[in-house]
């Protein structure tokens, strides 16, 4: 019933299982003191908060508060304010004048208008950091770059206190994404590549009033083999036609999203608004709230759309305002999966005062606009 799993790329030992079973947590715990690798960070530590977490689900959606400035995370936003342009801008390709910027120590980081888009390979981004996109903003993949598609855009990777945001999702908003357009993605790419933001054991990240459009994977991707990123706020975002998912929750405890919008996801499999997909079976999704949600218009390929828990791996989940329409569903007797538009499997989780319609369920085999 559990097993023990070496985390090298984290540095510890974690004891897993493969049945939401308590009883089996606690036997793992015991198991790991025996076998002399109890630690306080252990990941059956972590599993055994999450069941004390679980006993107390859903938490009051009073008590779950969107920080409102840097200051709610801890640090100075106005202690060191420069203009990324400051470090140069490329129309060709612009990484190095970005991360510049970002490696400057300041707090918060201005990103403004050039003369076209900020083409970049990838960037890095560090704790205590504020990064303001202005209206007219566009940065983009350099899909020219022999880099293309080898690193997410934005990596919010080991740190904390990270803040993205632009200034609104209407027309003239900022847009961090792979490709200019959807006929453009269409035309050049042909597989999984990476995403638009990625987090890997990130704590106290914001992403807010953005719109975050066609890249070659995600939207947003929470990785990871080690300890889950935590705390993590969505706030009036659309992710907008991505080639396999609006956002993948990979390894994550603590996604608050509010106002998101997860729409037109069309590629490749499993092309849902969002789903819950842990690479290993000791990596728990834990503690996702949504809120006033709109998932609309994904295409979905062998495999759950817009909202899917996979097994026991989503220990607790709310959906609450949501509006979920127009997303199809392929799936049938000749891809091994049934489903729609949301799915709830071996998991704690509310849905509540949602509108749901116009879904559909086609089979696999069958052609998609």
């Amino acid at each position: 019933g559990f097993r023990v799993a070496a985390q090298e790329a984290d540095g510890y030992i974690g004891c897993c299982w493969r049945s939401m079973d308590r009883q089996r947590i606690k036997g793992a715990l015991k198991l790991a003191k025996d076998l002399g690798h109890e630690q306080k960070t252990g990941m059956a530590q972590a599993l055994n908060r999450y069941y004390d977490e679980m006993d107390a689900f859903p938490r009051n959606e009073k008590d779950i508060v969107i920080p409102k400035s840097a200051r709610d995370l801890g640090f100075d936003p106005d202690r060191k304010v420069v203009k990324a342009s400051s470090f140069g801008w490329d129309a060709k390709n612009a990484t190095a004048c970005l991360q510049a910027a970002i490696d400057s120590g300041a707090t918060t980081v201005h990103v403004r208008p050039q003369k076209g888009p900020w083409y970049i390979d990838s960037v890095l981004l560090r704790s205590n950091l504020r990064l303001v996109f202005h209206k007219g903003v566009k940065v983009l993949m350099d899909k020219a770059s022999p880099k293309a598609n080898r690193e997410c855009l934005f990596r919010v990777t080991d740190c904390e206190n990270v803040i993205l945001e632009g200034e609104g999702t209407g027309a003239d908003g900022a847009c961090l994404g792979g490709y200019a357009n959807y006929e453009e993605r269409k035309a050049y790419c042909r597989d999984y590549g990476k995403s638009v933001i990625m987090l890997a054991n990130a704590r106290n990240t914001v992403i807010r009033n953005l719109r975050l459009a066609e890249s070659a994977e995600d939207g947003i991707f929470f990785g990871g083999l080690g300890r889950p990123s935590t705390e993590t706020f969505v706030d009036n975002v659309v992710i907008d036609s991505h080639f396999r998912q609006a956002m993948s929750i990979c390894n994550a405890d603590g996604v608050y999203c509010r106002r998101v919008q997860f729409l037109n996801t069309r590629g490749n499999a499993p092309t849902a608004g969002i789903d819950f997909e842990p690479p290993l079976e000791n990596l728990l999704n834990t503690n996702v709230y949504l809120f006033d949600c709109t998932f609309a218009n994904n295409t979905c390929r062998n495999s759950l759309n817009s909202l899917s828990g996979a097994a026991a791996y989503l220990s607790g989940g709310t959906l609450r305002r949501a509006h979920i329409v127009g997303n199809h569903v392929q799936a049938g007797k000749y891809s091994g999966f049934s489903g729609g538009a949301v799915m709830v499997d071996g998991a704690n989780a509310v849905v509540e005062n949602c509108v749901i319609e116009k879904n559909f369920t086609t089979d696999l085999n069958e052609s998609v606009a």
